[in-house]
């Protein structure tokens, strides 16, 4: 059900593995050379994070099921001198909380109202991405049980 705010959900995957690619070229169709070469392995991405370029290069930041991420350092193992980047890290300790629900589109606050709940609870936001109707955080997974608990109480949804 969703409450007053237009909050509709709140939920949290620990099946996260966080993919950092370092100091791509910053040339046009990087990302489809990246994505599209992890597509043709079958890998699935879920969310995709780009830095402001520096000196002429990127970071490049994503996310895949814990099951692939064997596979992606195969790829990356094989690929990275043809992509470019200077060096990549993957990091399974990553879980990602979300919150959605329609009525957050045109809603002011309720991403202060996701941050202070966790500022409050003193975790560590490592990587956020959003949409009209989602907001997703990447934090350190022993963060992500008491991460939902936050928001949970601050947007007073019972569990």
């Amino acid at each position: 059900m969703e409450n007053i705010i237009g909050i509709r959900g709140i939920e949290k995957d620990d099946d996260i593995t966080l993919v950092t690619l370092k100091k791509l070229p910053d040339k046009p169709g990087m990302a489809y050379f990246v994505f599209g070469m992890l597509a043709d392995e079958g890998i699935d991405v879920d969310i995709i994070l780009q830095s402001i370029s520096e000196s002429q290069k990127n970071d490049i930041v994503f996310t895949v099921k814990d099951t692939d991420a064997v596979h992606v350092e195969k790829v990356l193992n094989q690929k990275l001198s043809e992509i470019g980047a200077e060096n990549y890290y993957i990091d399974n300790d990553v879980s990602k909380v979300s919150v959605s629900g329609m009525g957050m589109k045109g809603t002011p606050g309720i991403a202060a109202k996701v941050f202070s709940a966790l500022y409050d609870a003193g975790i560590e936001i490592m990587h956020i991405s959003t949409s009209e109707i989602k907001i997703c955080l990447l934090l350190r997974t022993n963060c992500a049980e008491s991460a939902l608990k936050a928001l949970y109480d601050k947007f007073d949804i019972t569990l």
